[in-house]
């Protein structure tokens, strides 16, 4: 008997001690580059900078995340929309858009994911404001447990109109 105990307690001790690698993680540094070159590339075009919204972050944090952990990319997880994520965080918004992007293997996965919004009309459109010309953004970055990065850009107009 002493010896099952003394293995029962080993097997129990490694099942405490062994962590599991998350499914995936937040990666905020990457984020607040992407945030500031936006704003960068906004200047270069004669726009105005964008506000970082709380709300709106928590929005592109959150979408960033589910897509690292499902590793798909997609402006709809789970049968929700960008407006869907949007209006749960109690952002209300006059309007909003979203950009999401994947890198991997890149010397800077940031500045990949931002170059290739740039190349796309309907992303550059929103990072320029040129349908709706928002006020606020949002950036979240999350890494998978294989190691590509999900961007998420989340963009809006609060509701009573811009920001000054």
């Amino acid at each position: 008997m002493p010896k099952f105990r003394v293995a029962l307690c080993f097997v129990v001790l490694l099942a405490i001690c062994q962590r599991t690698a998350p499914a995936a993680e937040l990666v905020p540094d990457m984020a607040s580059k992407i945030a500031k070159w936006t704003n960068t590339y906004r200047k270069e075009n004669k726009k105005q900078p964008l506000h970082l919204s709380a709300a709106l972050t928590r929005a592109a944090q959150q979408h960033a995340l589910n897509m690292a952990t499902q590793e798909q990319m997609a402006h709809e997880l789970d049968g929700k929309t960008y407006e869907d994520r949007v209006r749960a965080t109690g952002y209300v918004a006059q309007a909003a858009g979203e950009n999401v992007a994947t890198a991997t293997g890149q010397p800077d996965n940031a500045k990949t994911m931002l170059v290739s919004w740039k190349k796309s009309e309907p992303h550059r459109a929103n990072m320029l404001g040129e349908q709706h010309d928002f006020t606020e953004i949002g950036v979240g970055v999350a890494v998978s447990k294989t190691g590509t990065y999900y961007g998420c850009q989340v963009f809006g107009i609060p509701q009573g109109g811009a920001r000054k």
